[in-house]
């Protein structure tokens, strides 16, 4: 066993209050993932134009997850 490696820190997903268009949702995930929120907005809005069923996941994940500052989210996910 390797003794350099580290346990990953523990990641949670939070919505972003200080970067939102609607809820914050777009934002938390970018943040989570660490990619750009644009990419996260256009699937979010390819799944809605495409199936329909963007609109619920994002109500879910809106009323699920828990609003933070950028601030919060950055220092919780390491």
């Amino acid at each position: 066993m390797n003794a350099n490696l580290s346990p990953r820190p523990y990641r949670r997903l939070l919505r972003c209050s200080d970067d939102r268009i609607i809820g914050g949702v777009c934002s938390g995930l970018a943040l989570y993932f660490s990619i750009d929120v644009i990419i996260i907005r256009a699937i979010f809005l390819a799944v809605l134009l495409g199936m329909g069923v963007g609109l619920l996941v994002y109500i879910v994940l809106w009323v699920a997850t828990p609003a933070a500052t950028t601030a919060e989210i950055r220092s919780n996910n390491g």
